[in-house]
């Protein structure tokens, strides 16, 4: 006898015969089969399909299920993907210093690098694998250790007659305690003979213990400043050291030798994170060992006591060579090597002296002298302007610090390693809802009775292929047309917050339009496959005209980064509701899928959905990776011509040194010209 239900029978057949809960299946079956009437094109309906899963299936859901898990540690887990993580949130973390805009949050606090928190440790872990073996103890030192005189103990006593070496272990370990080492001063002059550099650093430590400054403010309000020796014989000490280091040969820091030394036969970068833990590198270690301490307004203060006493006592003649003095002082350690510390160092000893010595040269009635200082504000404002100009322009990336062309190497190489963490961040949410579907299947596995499970294998490759090309590809090429056209995005400017909130808001369009339309492609390929059973279209215009909705943020948001001004209203507002479009959408989503799974008679068909959605969620997670890899190729190529960004590039080298094009270093020379003889 012909059955009345054969798609119920055939689904009812691939449990055992005798299971007891056939009966509620079948209800369950007539229940979703009766809700909307049914119309065949003929009599009767098609024949129904074989319902049983086969093995191929199976191993096909298995291999999604691995895939998942293997882009779980391919993004998060894995030893690269952490290492490569932590060097996204350096970037960002060292980059505070040019904006404060976190880019790549929560990364700074999921691997610590919170305010404050040394990135030293990390970054010699970072470097170890770049770095050969014979090279750390020059480079790095003992590693993970803060105290300077431990960490490159090993390397200074390894090359005792060593001058570099010295002059680096002169300045760490000199001035430890409050009196300079009197064996070390010893020593430097058989290690370093006629080189005055130690007697140099010796006076301006011992002026910074004997020399006292108060502020005090007249009846007209004027405010200033008053020096006061505290300890005479330590000052008179410093004096001799002074005049012994203006009178030496020579006076050399040797720091940029050093320097040249660990730069020799430096790594390349091969991704933008080396650049950032370089430049960590070349703050912690490169230039640790400053030539001159910038605590020279005690040093300042010296000299201008010296010189009210000579204008009291009427002595115009040592007030002269005490002026001359002055400006041999200021002008050593100017023209020393690593210049651009000395010539902050100098132009902080030249400002914190010119009130005093400008003063005493009126009092002495020194008239050429006192032009000369009076005219400190129009070299001042000159040294500004000229400081301005070294830092980042508009065009240059957030790390960008000594480079004065070929930026746009090294902004693009920023932004595509931003997009790679913001298309990873992607592929993370796709697999946490592929995970929600699957999790609300397994929940329901058990009040429906299986059923979900025995009728997904309707659907077939081709099936699958009509769902992700629709429901992910389409979004996709809408979006990377929005991210690569040049029209669209031009990237002429660097990774801000706002660039990043451009990008972050098409991904979010991405995702949301995906959901939509995968749903609405796998309920109308369920409808063409089990019609018998019920499966209608569920909301099949609305699901098209919200997925659209969603998309259209995608060049939305490239016109929206364009512009800077929107009257009134702060951009940061803007940008606020223009997330919670589709931020919105997600949460109607979830909300009529939850109500579909959980009540009314659409539940058996909302739950098989789901299961059928796991396959397209997880090659669309699959895609997000697959772009995150070819931005990170992208990046490579970029870095690979980033020369400028380098720390051991010609840009970087003459902005140690204070010597890249421009007028910052001449400005000091051209004032020091024009001192009288």
């Amino acid at each position: 006898m012909k059955s009345e239900q054969p798609w119920i029978d055939a689904v009812l057949e691939t449990f055992p015969a005798n299971d007891p809960q056939n009966e509620q299946r079948r209800e369950l079956l007539l229940e979703a089969a009766h809700a909307v009437p049914f119309e065949a094109p003929s009599d009767e309906p098609p024949a129904p399909p074989r319902f049983k899963n086969s093995r191929r299936a199976r191993m096909l859901r298995s291999g999604l299920f691995l895939l998942g898990l293997w882009l779980l540690w391919v993004l998060l887990l894995c030893p690269t993907a952490r290492r490569r993580l932590q060097g996204i949130s350096l970037c960002d973390r060292y980059s505070d210093r040019v904006s404060p805009v976190t880019l790549s949050f929560p990364l700074p606090y999921y691997y610590r690098a919170r305010e404050g928190q040394q990135w030293q440790p990390w970054v010699e872990d970072f470097q170890q694998k770049r770095h050969p073996a014979d090279k750390l103890l020059l480079r790095f030192g003992k590693s993970h250790e803060p105290d300077e005189a431990i960490r490159w103990r090993e390397l200074w006593s390894s090359h005792p007659e060593d001058p570099v070496c010295f002059a680096e272990r002169f300045r760490a370990t000199a001035f430890v305690d409050s009196d300079p080492d009197p064996s070390l001063l010893t020593e430097a002059a058989e290690a370093d003979p006629g080189n005055g550099y130690y007697d140099l650093l010796t006076a301006i430590h011992l002026a910074g213990s004997c020399v006292d400054e108060s502020y005090s403010r007249s009846k007209s309000g004027h405010r200033s400043r008053e020096w006061k020796i505290t300890d005479p014989e330590r000052a008179e000490l410093a004096w001799q050291h002074l005049e012994r280091a203006l009178d030496a040969s020579r006076i050399e820091s040797h720091a940029f030798e050093m320097i040249e030394l660990r730069l020799e036969g430096w790594p390349k970068p091969r991704e933008y994170p080396d650049f950032a833990a370089d430049e960590v590198t070349a703050t912690a270690y490169l230039r640790f060992d400053r030539p001159f301490p910038l605590g020279t307004r005690e040093l300042a203060g010296l000299f201008v006591t010296r010189a009210k006493k000579l204008a009291a006592a009427g002595d115009t003649t040592e007030l002269r060579k005490l002026c001359r003095l002055v400006r041999k002082t200021v002008q050593l350690i100017h023209r020393a090597p690593v210049s651009s510390w000395s010539m902050n160092t100098a132009s902080i000893l030249l400002g914190n002296a010119q009130p005093g010595m400008l003063e005493a040269c009126q009092i002495a009635g020194l008239t050429e002298e006192a032009a000369f200082w009076a005219d400190f504000a129009t070299y001042r404002s000159k040294q500004g302007t000229a400081f301005t100009s070294r830092f980042r322009p508009d065009h240059a990336s957030s790390l960008w610090w000594h480079a004065t062309a070929d930026l746009d190497s090294g902004r693009h190489a920023e932004q595509r390693m931003f997009e790679g963490l913001y298309l990873g961040h992607a592929a993370l949410v796709f697999l946490v809802f592929s995970g929600m579907a699957s999790f609300l299947h397994r929940h329901s596995f058990g009040r429906l009775l299986q059923l979900p499970g025995r009728i997904s294998p309707l659907l077939r490759f081709s099936d699958y292929a009509r769902i992700i090309l629709i429901g992910v590809g389409l979004p996709a090429l809408i979006v990377v047309a929005t991210l690569e056209l040049p029209i669209l995005n031009p990237r002429d400017q660097p990774m801000d917050g706002f660039q990043a909130c451009a990008v972050l808001q098409k991904l979010l369009s991405l995702i949301v339009a995906a959901l939509f339309l995968t749903t609405r492609e796998t309920g109308l390929a369920l409808t063409r496959r089990a019609t018998p059973l019920g499966f209608r279209p569920m909301a099949r215009t609305p699901l098209l005209l919200l997925g659209l909705l969603a998309l259209a943020g995608a060049p939305s948001a490239s016109a929206l980064s364009r512009i800077e001004d929107f009257g009134p209203l702060p951009r940061e507002w803007v940008w606020a509701g223009f997330f919670m479009l589709p931020g919105l959408l997600l949460v109607a989503f979830l909300v009529g899928i939850g109500v579909l799974v959980f009540t009314g008679h659409r539940r058996l068909q909302a739950t098989t959905l789901l299961r059928c959605l796991t396959p397209p969620l997880l090659t669309a997670a699959w895609l997000m990776v697959a772009w995150s890899g070819v931005n990170r190729c992208i990046e490579r190529h970029h870095v690979r011509h980033a020369t400028a960004e380098r720390i051991d590039s010609p840009q970087a080298i003459l902005f140690y040194q204070g010597n890249e094009p421009g007028t910052y270093r001449q400005i000091m020379e051209d004032y020091l010209a024009t001192a009288p003889e």
